[in-house]
């Protein structure tokens, strides 16, 4: 929305390709440009039809507006163009056309030590260690990590934790930390080397909070940008609600431009309607400026409370849920353009009008397809 003007100059906007045209650079779009009043509905100025290719290539669009068109014959030519004055299509690349480009995979943890987990001492605590039974954050962590580390070439893992206050005067909260306590080197010898740290970690850590998971997907893409050629699993295994959501959804953007994606474990019976919003299959997630992710890169799944004679098959069902949804969502290209590419286009209005009360215009884009 432009004010005070009959030749604006919106700003450029990124949108997905897979969201503005379902991949097809062919595919017919109709752009509306309104008047907006402030007494009353905006007033179509005119429309025009194009496609994303027409868009990038750039041109000039004429403005139809039908109605006029109708009443005034052929002494009527446009309502003004929308030219479009930069555009450009970004590629971005797939899962399976990092690894099939030479990528290595590698595995990171990042476990919830918040007070909403519970006093570990206690029974009904997430965090409880016991000597018979693992408890839910030692099953995600051995059932998910272990399929996900056989595609991991080296098997060492960075592994972190987050909420805590940390020894020896557990006056600080991080929510970043190593989860051995190193952190000049955070990577620790596979699964057993995480379930040994994290053993450690819940016995003298004292648990606190927030919820924060954006320092975390920071410390993610920093290990990203410092190793090439290898694309990041995250794994988050969480109790409950983000406390940093919009800055959680800012860093996801972010990160879905870096070989990375990012699974998320929810454990216990809290409400994971927020987390789930993360995941994206109700829609594309975007951030407070609109910025949409240039790839699905999250996937959320549950582990609901369990009696320790279910929690072997509960752990199993866990792993084969999560790798399998994962699999399917970045196991297939087909060699379209995809949700995974970006258009970014700038466009202004020439108005061949005059009518001095239009001081704010808006455009609108419409699919064609069926």
């Amino acid at each position: 929305v432009i004010k005070n003007t009959l030749n604006p100059t919106w700003k450029q906007v990124k949108i997905a390709v897979g969201v503005l045209c379902g991949g097809d650079l062919d595919r017919a779009l109709r752009i509306d440009v309104f008047d907006w009043d402030k007494n009353s509905d905006p007033d179509l100025i005119g429309q025009c039809q194009v496609t994303t290719r027409d868009l990038v290539t750039g041109a000039s669009f004429a403005l139809i507006n039908a109605k006029k068109k109708a009443k005034k014959g052929k002494k009527y030519s446009d309502s003004g163009k929308l030219v479009v004055k930069n555009a450009k299509l970004e590629k971005g690349f797939s899962f399976i056309e990092y690894l099939q480009s030479g990528y290595q995979l590698n595995l990171m943890c990042a476990v919830d030590f918040t007070a909403s987990n519970g006093t570990p001492s206690f029974t009904n605590s997430l965090h409880y260690v016991s000597a018979y039974t693992p408890n839910a954050y030692q099953q995600a962590i051995s059932a998910v990590g272990r399929v996900l580390l056989e595609y991991d070439t080296d098997k060492m893992v960075p592994a972190f934790g987050f909420g805590a206050r940390l020894p020896p005067d557990h006056k600080k909260t991080s929510h970043c930390f190593a989860l051995n306590y190193n952190e000049a080197a955070p990577e620790v010898a596979g699964i057993d080397g995480v379930m040994a740290a994290y053993s450690n970690a819940v016995s003298t850590c004292q648990l606190y909070g927030p919820t924060n998971f954006a320092p975390m997907l920071r410390q993610a893409q920093a290990i990203v940008q410092h190793r090439q050629g290898e694309y990041l699993v995250l794994l988050i295994i969480t109790d409950g609600v983000i406390s940093d959501y919009p800055n959680t959804v800012e860093e996801l953007v972010k990160c879905s431009k870096l070989p990375m994606s990012v699974v998320i474990v929810g454990v216990g019976d809290a409400d994971f309607t927020q987390m789930d919003q993360l995941d994206g299959d109700d829609g594309v997630l975007k951030d407070r400026n609109g910025n949409p992710v240039l790839r699905d890169i999250v996937q959320v799944t549950h582990c609901a409370s369990q009696s320790h004679n279910q929690s072997t098959n509960a752990a199993s069902n866990l792993a084969v849920c999560a790798v399998q949804r994962f699999q399917n969502k970045h196991g297939g290209v087909d060699g379209r353009h995809d949700g995974r590419d970006s258009v970014s286009v700038c466009c202004m209005h020439e108005s061949n009008w005059s009518k001095a009360d239009w001081s704010i215009i808006k455009v609108r884009m419409k699919n064609l397809s069926k």
